[in-house]
């Protein structure tokens, strides 16, 4: 099927939407019986971690949907890394702190007894 290019434009005849020609297994367009716009506040939407899948037509607002994020096994092995170093940094928290008082008592030691 090949199907034409549809053209969204204002009242002034500027064109805002192109979709441009397809060829192909695609579907017809859809017959369009009347246009609408809202606009988003700058700003409000994180486009990097959502985006608009459609308008509500009744509230006149966005329905957002997350991204899905897909990570590489780079990234998969990166992560596990990240947690591992967590989980042993507060493993080692009450370590830390023996070692440093330990180490304190040395000091005070030596500095008692002149050595």
């Amino acid at each position: 099927m090949n199907r034409g290019n549809r053209i969204i434009y204002d009242q002034t005849g500027k064109v805002w939407i192109q979709t441009g020609e397809a060829a192909g297994d695609i579907l017809e367009h859809d017959t369009i019986t009347e246009l609408n716009y809202i606009d988003i506040e700058f700003g409000s939407i994180d486009y990097g971690k959502q985006y608009i899948e459609s308008i509500n037509p009744i509230t006149k607002e966005p329905v957002l949907k997350n991204i899905e994020v897909i990570l590489t096994d780079e990234q998969k092995r990166l992560k596990a890394l990240e947690e591992e170093l967590s989980m042993l940094k507060e493993e080692n928290k009450n370590r830390d702190s023996e070692i440093v008082n330990t180490a304190f008592e040395v000091v005070n030691m030596k500095l008692n007894n002149n050595i």
